[in-house]
């Protein structure tokens, strides 16, 4: 049978353990929120860029549209 020292002590240990293991959890949380805002940024200017270039193609193939409507 423990006695209550013996019980303090896996207590205590239990605790330590726990603390160690939310710590851990907490570095790799921000790591990866870290590594997605990274990616999502990339991303926003990758799609700002291609719906530049796609606005851009629309407006030459209107203009090339109302050139060949008038002529």
């Amino acid at each position: 049978m423990l006695c209550l020292e013996e019980v303090s002590a896996l207590t205590t240990s239990s605790a330590c353990s726990i603390d160690e293991f939310l710590a851990s959890g907490d570095e790799t949380t921000s790591s990866l929120f870290d590594e997605l805002h990274n990616a999502l940024t990339s991303h926003q200017g990758e799609m700002a860029l291609f719906a530049r270039e796609l606005r851009q193609k629309f407006h030459t193939m209107m203009e090339k549209t109302q050139e060949m409507f008038s002529t």
